[in-house]
């Protein structure tokens, strides 16, 4: 992948006619649902020498582009934007005027309107010498005071890094928007501020700073917007200037100073911006920079396509942000193409079942299936200052994802009976992620890990996915038990609270059906499942009729050995099995006698289980269904079926402490079928024991 050819690609879309500040806006945070969003003015009377805040209007999604808002200054630049979330009034309270004005002078632009206005605002005392950084900041006493405060003094402290957003009047501490909203008048908690627009009245004349041109042209020379000088096309000598690294055309005015002007939670910042990977010592080494050097133009396409891949390109996965970046193999470039792409893509790891994937990109499914685009995806994380890579998945052809659903799909149907069905975003809910009390998540690089596998094509450790199974078990039986499970929210664990054995059924056969996708297509470091013949479920007249003739625990027992054949599980693997079903039963007969926690389940190591752990998990059963009397001829046949494929304790024993809870767990899971079927087997016990009793009253 080469991150900056994508994104000034995207970027090179853009409406040629369009503001390059536009690739700047920003959008504001956004409010809850059953809140309602509003704008206010910060109006600035020259001419009666007062401030007010008034004229609150709904907000709309045109708003950031009306006013410009792009956001807050990094904290290395001068803080010039005007427009401010309501969180950050704090800047058009102290440093912004200040620094506005000195930005100003810099740029050669003392004679505007905007630098007039704002020399009036210090010349009538609105803006006063000082501030943290020396260059001024606003009058607090011309901002008006709410009427329940008449007669205090309000003020704002911004040496005062606790009270940093929180306005002072008197010995009243308040928020910028409850200060805003006590001003106007504003009792509805439903309503909330988001922007706060400046706006200065001289002579009945209303001027809004941020539509100046004077104010575009000062940010334009900030972010080194300005339209390319006549150097910035390709020299006619060919020897002048340096040679630009995204568009590699010789131009006047190609810099590595673009680079530093990037916003350092975007996308541009993944790229290094400090070193270059040549020889220093080439022949024509004067027509390059040591940094990543650009032209204007590209620049310009740079934040363009940043603004666009935010915007479009990005998406929550595995509960991270995330930028699905399709690429073209070939020159040729259809931006709505790439949004189709994205969206399929996006699709495959949201939808809960692959066949749903099918039908909702049934109309794009050609863009896959044609396999001229690749798909990166960047997982990062951002606090809106600074950027982390968490993740880099790059150059996965289109057709890799239709591959996988296209598996996952059918190896759902197989499991119909204890699945609702699979997709990529089901890994995501098959191992515990560790959440903190404010929502980051500790330990989503497994994650990730396993989709990069998966879609890359790298060899996973089959011991890897049997400790993660194991830490599925443990730790979403243990935060059943919790009154609240706040811990491992994508475990999805709040639909089980009443069911625990139905979250063992569910894991068990996600690792189950990833298991047989991985080995299929060669991803697993060692064989999980043993090659059978496939077994013909076709049957003449007379087998069939012998078949229904048999007892019902018989046609039970032979419809497991036919599940593990067809599994390709080994012997000591079906031991395992028959071991967990017989777990199961002590486990139901615990429930009827109203231990609905399960005691036998309390025997079991979630951690993982040795061979002796086994078998005196083994005697603890047996004794269980003996003390229950449960020794039914059904559990009399898994018993037996036990020692038959537990083999000789000499032999060496194959299988790790974690693939063993896995194999007893999977015998478990395959007893906890839909509620109605278990009613019937339930019916079919009692019948089981009526028949045996009246069997031994014939025989006396």
């Amino acid at each position: 992948m080469n991150l900056t050819q994508v994104t000034a690609r995207i970027g090179r879309e853009r409406e040629e006619d369009a503001s390059p500040l536009l690739s700047l806006i920003k959008d504001p945070k956004k409010v809850k649902e059953k809140e309602t969003p509003y704008i206010l003015f910060m109006t600035i009377h020259l001419d009666d020498q007062y401030i007010r805040f008034d004229q609150p209007s709904p907000y709309n999604e045109e708003v950031p582009k009306k006013y410009y808002y792009f956001g807050n200054n990094s904290a290395q630049e001068a803080q010039v934007y005007l427009v401010r979330e309501v969180d950050s009034l704090h800047y058009l309270l102290t440093s912004v005027w200040g620094e506005l004005i000195q930005a100003l002078e810099k740029a050669g632009l003392k004679e505007s309107r905007l630098y007039q206005l704002l020399q009036t605002m210090k010349s009538g005392g609105m803006i006063l010498e000082g501030g943290k950084k020396g260059k001024g900041v606003l009058d607090l006493s011309f901002l008006p005071l709410p009427q329940e405060f008449y007669g205090e003094r309000l003020r704002y402290d911004e040496q005062d890094e606790k009270n940093k957003k929180k306005i002072l009047i008197g010995k009243h501490e308040l928020s910028f928007e409850a200060y805003l909203k006590k001003t106007i008048g504003d009792e509805r908690k439903e309503n909330r501020y988001v922007l706060v627009i400046p706006r200065i009245m001289k002579d009945h004349q209303v001027y809004i700073p941020s539509q100046m041109e004077d104010y575009h042209q000062l940010i334009k020379k900030i972010r080194r917007l300005e339209d390319s000088v006549e150097g910035g096309n390709d020299s006619t000598d060919g020897k002048e200037g340096k040679v630009c690294y995204i568009c590699h055309q010789r131009k006047a005015d190609v810099s590595s100073d673009y680079t530093t002007k990037f916003l350092r939670s975007g996308i541009n910042k993944f790229f290094v911006t400090k070193k270059t990977n040549f020889s220093r010592n080439l022949v024509n080494k004067e027509s390059y920079d040591d940094n990543y050097a650009i032209c204007s133009t590209c620049y310009q396409d740079l934040l363009a396509g940043e603004k666009r891949i935010e915007r479009d390109f990005r998406t929550d996965i595995a509960g991270e942000n995330v930028f699905i970046l399709p690429e073209g193999l070939f020159d040729t470039f259809s931006y709505e193409a790439l949004g189709r792409i994205k969206r399929g893509v996006d699709l495959a790891f949201q939808s809960k079942v692959a066949e749903d994937w099918f039908l909702r990109i049934e109309a794009g499914a050609y863009e896959f299936k044609e396999n001229k685009y690749t798909v990166n995806m960047i997982f990062y994380r951002t606090d809106g200052n600074s950027v982390s890579l968490l993740e880099a998945i790059e150059d996965v052809p289109t057709l890799r994802y239709l591959q996988l659903m296209e598996r996952f799909r059918d190896e759902s149907e197989k499991y119909r009976d204890w699945l609702t069905g699979f997709s990529m975003g089901t890994i995501y809910r098959m191992v515990p992620i560790h959440r903190t009390k404010d929502g980051t998540q500790t330990d989503v690089k497994r994650v990730l890990s396993l989709y990069h596998a998966l879609l890359s094509g790298y060899i996973i450790e089959r011991e890897q996915l049997f400790r993660l199974f194991s830490e599925a078990m443990e730790k979403g039986i243990k935060q059943l038990q919790k009154e609240e499970m706040t811990d491992y929210i994508n475990l999805e664990l709040y639909g089980y609270r009443r069911e625990p054995n139905f979250y063992i059924r569910t894991q068990v056969f996600r690792y189950i059906l990833l298991f047989h996708v991985l080995q299929e297509i060669g991803l697993l470091d060692q064989p999980i499942f043993h090659s059978v013949d496939e077994r013909s479920i076709k049957m003449d007249g007379e087998t069939l009729t012998k078949e229904k003739e048999k007892p019902w625990f018989e046609r039970e027992i032979d419809e497991i050995e036919a599940f593990l054949n067809d599994q390709g599980f080994s012997d000591r693997a079906k031991a395992l099995f028959y071991l967990g079903s017989l777990v199961y039963s002590v486990g139901k007969e615990q429930e009827r006698k109203g231990h609905q926690d399960k005691p036998i389940l309390k025997k079991i190591s979630f951690q993982g289980m040795n061979v002796k752990e086994i078998i005196r998990l083994y005697e603890e059963v047996v004794e269980k269904l003996r003390q229950y009397d449960a020794i039914y001829l059904s559990n009399e046949l898994r018993m037996n079926r036990f020692h038959r494929y537990f083999g000789n304790l000499e032999e060496k024993w194959e299988l790790s402490d974690h693939a063993n809870l896995f194999y007893l767990m999977a015998g478990y899971a395959y007893q906890v079928k839909w509620r109605k079927e278990e009613d019937l087997q339930a019916k079919g016990r009692k019948d089981q024991v009526e028949g045996e009793g009246k069997e031994n009253d014939d025989q006396e």
